[in-house]
């Protein structure tokens, strides 16, 4: 079952064993998953600041 999100849902998502909460939904795939542009969840922001990336999501997530 598909979760419908807006554009900025801010969904929490694990891709490449990495958790990633998602900032803004960039493009949606049909059978592929859905790209977003989304931190790292468990980034120690005492490193350093966090860096934005794009990413895959699961194909669980529907636009609206």
């Amino acid at each position: 079952m598909a979760t419908t999100l807006d554009r900025h849902s801010g969904l929490q998502f694990t891709s490449g064993a990495v958790d990633y909460i998602g900032l803004e939904i960039l493009e949606h795939e049909d059978g592929v998953g859905t790209i977003w542009l989304a931190i790292p969840k468990n980034h120690d922001l005492d490193t350093g600041p966090v860096t934005p990336v794009v990413v895959l999501a699961p194909d669980v997530v529907t636009p609206v």
